[in-house]
């Protein structure tokens, strides 16, 4: 019986070495984790009708960034991401704003373009904007479904904190080996625009349904109709 005993817990240690390889193998992902008491202080702005630019769609233009919270972002080049309602050729506005100490907001960065491209469009800032850690910025999405008017349909505005990352957080995204394990990274330590920049299509689509959940009720059934929209082909 001694005997049998030892072959078991033998057994089991090796059962249980297996079981740590697959978990270190695949790491289980603690999701989005938003930074707390971190309340937006500038403009959010959300305006315009669904389906401005199609009569066939139910989702407008909207930012995939917090609304509810202010999203961080690790570099001063961050990559911005929204869904434009569209496939026809539109005119597109992109504006970076500075939020100053006395609550105004300094134009810093415009970019004005006629797209045909409708969907997830992803977008980072040229090298030659200087923008500081620490600092507290907005940024504006605009949108002409009739590329020659002077007036824009649907307007989104949303805020970003450029935030140093701690010292683990820089170790553990230097030893990460694909981008799909430094999105997983940035998302748990509340990075939501790096992690957003990092993401594979099946992380995309996870993110904002995480995001979904967390934004209210209208935002919220925007951005899951987007994620429904991501994982079809």
């Amino acid at each position: 019986m001694k005997n049998v005993i030892q072959l078991s817990k033998s057994y089991c240690s090796a059962i249980a070495g297996v079981i740590i390889a697959i978990m270190t193998a695949f790491p289980a992902s603690a999701g989005y984790t938003p930074p707390q008491g971190n309340a937006p202080t500038g403009p959010t702005v959300a305006n315009g009708s669904r389906g401005a630019c199609e009569n066939d769609t139910q989702v407008p233009l909207l930012i995939l960034a917090p609304m509810s919270h202010v999203g961080r972002s690790t570099t001063t080049q961050p990559s911005l991401s929204w869904f434009v309602p569209a496939s026809k050729p539109y005119r597109v506005e992109v504006t970076f704003y500075r939020q100053e100490d006395n609550g105004t907001l300094q134009e810093i960065y415009l970019h004005e373009a006629v797209e045909n491209t409708g969907g997830i469009i992803r977008n980072t800032l040229p090298t030659g904007e200087v923008l500081q850690m620490g600092q507290r910025y907005s940024w504006q999405v605009a949108i002409a479904c009739d590329p020659d008017s002077p007036t824009y349909d649907q307007t989104f505005t949303a805020t970003i904190d450029l935030v140093a990352p701690p010292a683990d957080l820089t170790a553990k995204i230097a030893a990460a080996q694909t981008k799909e394990e430094k999105s997983t990274l940035y998302a748990e330590a509340g990075y939501w625009y790096d992690s957003l920049r990092e993401a594979s299509e099946a992380q995309l689509q996870s993110l904002v349904q995480q995001l979904a959940a967390l934004e209210p009720t209208q935002q919220g059934q925007f951005l899951q109709q987007i994620a429904t929209r991501i994982s079809t082909p």
